[in-house]
């Protein structure tokens, strides 16, 4: 059951993503995307965070302190607590994310570099399954469980692209791509450029995805037809599963992300 789409060519990426970014892509388009508890993994990560942060920081106050002739506790709970704010925005927006968009245990074990984590991270067919509130719904920034879109480096030209994966059944597709324009490429200051062309399994759903310095505009059917903003219509499966399927609050800001030709 279901629908597949196959997509053929990629968007460049320039310049290159940096290893943290790349990194938090990677969790994004490998992994299901579920509903997390984001308040247990905050205090999870307080816990491991404060226990850092006042070792690191005494290292620290014990020089500031013999050197200006002030109090050491005092020293040490000033930077400890600029260390924390820092460290735990820091690991929010690369690591958590709002309903969890970029969690799971390994790629906070990997960042955070926090002694203690991830905790004892259980599996569910072979997906991180710590701190899930609903592994049927994704957080409400993204549009499905999976993004099939992966990040390529090409050794042979040293460009960065991001294509399709193979994976079947994509959904959503454009979506994905306008959500990870927003929350990864644009905070970075990288540009999409390049066509991805799709066809689905109805003949007359073909068409292709054009990026121009993360502008996307997307035409529809041979004779490359613009198409607009669409809502989920039942009983129509090219519209229900063909990955065009917009949300109905969506900002008239993100509706402008699309330019029609």
């Amino acid at each position: 059951m279901g629908y597949t789409t196959d997509f053929t060519g990629h968007w460049t990426v320039s310049p290159a993503l940096s290893p943290s970014a790349a990194a938090k892509l990677k969790v994004v388009t490998d992994t299901r995307r579920m509903w997390r508890k984001v308040p247990e993994i905050k205090a999870v990560v307080k816990k491991a965070l404060i226990k850092d942060c006042r070792n690191l920081s005494l290292l620290f106050a014990r020089f500031l302190a013999e050197k200006h002739s002030v109090s050491l506790p005092v020293v040490t709970k000033m930077i400890c607590d600029y260390l924390f704010v820092w460290r735990e925005e820091e690991i929010f927006n690369n690591c958590i994310g709002f309903e969890g968009e970029f969690y799971s245990c390994e790629h906070l074990a990997g960042f955070s570099g926090l002694p203690g984590l991830p905790p004892n991270c259980t599996k569910q067919f072979k997906q991180c399954a710590c701190f899930v509130r609903d592994n049927n719904t994704p957080p409400r920034s993204q549009p499905s469980l999976w993004c099939d879109w992966q990040y390529i480096w090409d050794e042979d030209t040293h460009v960065g692209k991001i294509q399709w994966s193979g994976m079947e059944k994509f959904y959503n597709y454009v979506e994905w791509l306008r959500y990870l324009i927003k929350k990864i490429f644009r905070e970075e200051g990288v540009r999409l450029n390049g066509t991805v062309k799709w066809q689905g399994e109805y003949e007359e759903d073909i068409g292709k995805i054009v990026v121009e310095d993360n502008v996307v505009t997307v035409y529809e059917g041979e004779e490359h037809k613009p198409i607009g903003v669409y809502e989920k219509v039942e009983g129509d499966p090219m519209k229900m599963y063909g990955g065009r399927r917009w949300m109905k609050d969506a900002t008239e800001e993100e509706k402008e992300d699309i330019v029609l030709h």
